[in-house]
C-alpha cells in the first residue's frame, strides 16, 4: 500500500485498512478524527502519523500501546499513568515520575526498575507479584515463536551470544514461560541480504523482543518498523 492507491479507496475502504493495521494511516492525506482514533485503537504507534491529535486519540494510543508516549511531548500525568499500566517500561519516556507511576510500571514489568528514578528504590514493594505473565499478554494470547533482535554490528561472537540468552530469558518471563521455538536469525555478516533474509525470518514470528540499544542500530530499526506495520506483537528489553 502507498499514497497513491490509498488515494483511490473510498472512505470506507480506508477506514477498513486502518481497522486491520492502524500504519497505513501515513500515507492518507489529511485524515478525519475517526480514521485517526481507529488507527491508533489497533496500532499504538500510528500515534506518530497523527498530524494533530486531540486528547482522546493520545489516550488510545497509550491503552492499546504504552511505548506510544514517546511520540507525545509534555504528556500528562493521566497518560504517562494509563501508559505505564499498559506496557512498564514505557516509564522511560516519563520524564518526572510519581511514585505511583513507579508502583504501576513495576507492577506490570520488573523491568520498568530501570527506569525509576533513586529516591523511589527504597520504597518498599513487596505487595507486588512478580511471578505473573507480564506486559498484558494474556494467557489465551501468548505467542510462543520468537524472534530476536539484537544489536551485532560491531559486536564480538561471545557478546551476541551473551545478548541472545539474556533476551530468551527476558521474553519468556515476560510471556509467563510459554515460549516455544527461538527463531535462528544470527547472521555472521550485516548487509542487505543478511537484513532481508532476517526479515523474511520475523513473518514467521508471533512476537519480536528487542534488546535495548536497538534504536541505535539500522537493521533493528529497520525490523522493528517492520513488526509495528505488519502487527507482530513487540517486546522491548
Amino acid at each position: 500500500m502507498n499514497k497513491l492507491e490509498m488515494s483511490k479507496l473510498s472512505y470506507e475502504e480506508k477506514l477498513r485498512k486502518i481497522k486491520e493495521n492502524g500504519c497505513p494511516l501515513r500515507y492518507i492525506e489529511n485524515p478525519t478524527v475517526e480514521m485517526c482514533l481507529e488507527a491508533v485503537k489497533e496500532n499504538g504507534y500510528a500515534l506518530q502519523y497523527v498530524k494533530v491529535p486531540t486528547a482522546e486519540i493520545y489516550l488510545e494510543a497509550v491503552k492499546q500501546n504504552g511505548y506510544a508516549l514517546r511520540y507525545i511531548k509534555n504528556p500528562s500525568n493521566e497518560l504517562c499513568l494509563e501508559a505505564v499500566r499498559t506496557h512498564g517500561e514505557a516509564l522511560q519516556y516519563v520524564k518526572s515520575p510519581t511514585r505511583e507511576m513507579c508502583l504501576d510500571a513495576v507492577k506490570g514489568n520488573i523491568c520498568a526498575l530501570n527506569f525509576v528514578p533513586p529516591k523511589f528504590l527504597k520504597d518498599d514493594l513487596t505487595e507486588i507479584d512478580y511471578s505473573r505473565p507480564l506486559d498484558n499478554f494474556k494467557e489465551e494470547e501468548i505467542p510462543i515463536k520468537l524472534f530476536i533482535s539484537t544489536p551485532m554490528r560491531g559486536k564480538t561472537v561471545d557478546e551476541i551470544v551473551k545478548s541472545r540468552f539474556v533476551a530468551c530469558i527476558d521474553a519468556n518471563r515476560k510471556l509467563g514461560d510459554k515460549l516455544g521455538e527461538v527463531i535462528d536469525n544470527a547472521f555472521p555478516s550485516s548487509s542487505l541480504y543478511t537484513l532481508g533474509k532476517s526479515l523474511e525470518l520475523l513473518s514467521t514470528a508471533d512476537v519480536a523482543y528487542f534488546s535495548r540499544g536497538w534504536e541505535n542500530y539500522r537493521e533493528c530499526r529497520v525490523e522493528h518498523q517492520c513488526a509495528v506495520e505488519y502487527g507482530i506483537k513487540i517486546i522491548e528489553g
